[in-house]
């Protein structure tokens, strides 16, 4: 494959885009290319799904024993009532991570995800969580602009990469199988951060 190909590639997937209109055209030319939706694949296979996968497991989240999860396959299933308001919850129904906490619910959904995609809503939660998900600025907001700006969601996405390196790959064991390949995903993911939202699905109604 030569390498030139794989450079161009690279710079059209991490490009930033303004709206979701723009998102959509790109992604329905990248995967109307076999060739590039190959390439696309690919990448997100070796490097964003370990990531995904990892921030999703139980490995990860043992590492804040504050927090209890509910849904996982060796977690016990923990109701939330009154007596135990004060505490942690991190819920997860099979697609869609949510936090509780006080009685304040986290939908990242609502804030820093676009609604009903697959992307960093297990990270999302555990940020809120620990109070490591920043509040966001919007600067670019152009009066008369009809469109959802994507600026919030690259935004958290780099956020999201930044706290996996910082706060999660610190805390595992240096020894862990998987640590060394970790470190080199979340490297790749933070030189193509913009490229984590653009692969993403979106769904037919957004």
């Amino acid at each position: 494959m030569p390498v030139s190909k794989k450079l161009s590639f690279s710079r059209i997937c991490n490009k930033y885009y303004i709206t979701l209109k723009e998102l959509k055209e790109y992604q329905n030319t990248i995967r109307d290319n076999e060739y590039c939706a190959q390439l696309e694949q690919t990448w997100v296979s070796k490097y964003l799904q370990p990531i995904i996968d990892m921030m999703g497991s139980s490995t990860t989240w043992k590492l804040f024993p504050e927090i209890i999860v509910n849904g996982l396959p060796d977690s016990k299933t923990t109701r939330i009532t009154r007596s135990n308001n004060n505490k942690k919850f991190a819920n997860y129904d099979g697609k869609h991570w949510t936090g509780q906490y006080k009685g304040e619910l986290f939908n990242s959904f609502d804030i820093c995800q676009l609604q009903d995609t697959s992307q960093f809503c297990q990270t999302y939660t555990l940020m809120w969580l620990t109070g490591n998900l920043p509040e966001y600025t919007d600067n670019n907001d152009e009066e008369g602009c009809e469109e959802q700006s994507l600026d919030k969601y690259y935004f958290y996405t780099r956020k999201a990469l930044d706290f996996i390196e910082k706060v999660i790959l610190p805390k595992y064991d240096p020894n862990h199988h998987n640590i060394d390949k970790y470190w080199d995903c979340i490297k790749e993911l933070q030189a193509h951060s913009n490229m984590c939202l653009n692969v993403v699905d979106l769904p037919k109604g957004i």
